[in-house]
């Protein structure tokens, strides 16, 4: 599935629906909402290679590549899949580079009742990683397999033998 030009424009904006997909009916709608870049604000300001006015141009860089990425990966895409794409995964992926940006200046420890500990910040971004990949295996992204080379109608409880002697034949 594959964005026209105008849908393409129209990520990291505030509009919730961004158009149609090409040669789809279904209507790509996201909230992928990109705020202002504030250096004040930003803790990557200083060494940010992005123009710092108007929309935070990395962030809508990334939303942009997830978005196509994201929608490349299926040849047609249902109305349920694309609400779960637009209204859960995309907005996961706004979290995750938002956290990304944040772990760039932060410290890698933390002090934390008294001991130094790894800084909560990288929990969360595998936290949000997580949560993204149950959110492409819910939407038929991945995940096809039970294991390298498990089909998934595989059930090891049956004692299937039949995909082991096939796996031999071959």
């Amino acid at each position: 599935m594959d964005l026209t030009t105008r849908g393409k424009e129209r990520i990291g904006g505030i509009n919730i629906h961004k158009g149609k997909a090409k040669d789809s009916d279904v209507n790509l709608v996201t909230w992928d909402a990109v705020p202002k870049c504030d250096p004040k604000e930003c803790p990557i300001a200083d060494n940010c290679p992005y123009n710092k006015s108007g929309k935070c141009t990395l962030r809508q860089n990334y939303q942009k590549h997830v978005v196509d990425t994201v929608l490349k990966s299926f040849e047609s895409v249902s109305e349920e899949q694309m609400l779960k794409i637009g209204m859960h995964l995309i907005p996961l992926y706004s979290q995750l580079i938002e956290m990304k940006i944040v772990a760039l200046d932060a410290p890698k420890m933390v002090v934390n009742r008294g001991s130094l500990t790894p800084n909560p910040v990288f929990k969360e971004i595998r936290l949000i990683i997580r949560e993204i990949s149950a959110c492409l295996r819910d939407i038929g992204v991945g995940g096809n397999h039970l294991g390298k080379g498990i089909p998934p109608s595989h059930n090891p409880e049956k004692g299937e033998l039949g995909y082991y002697e096939e796996m031999l034949e071959s």
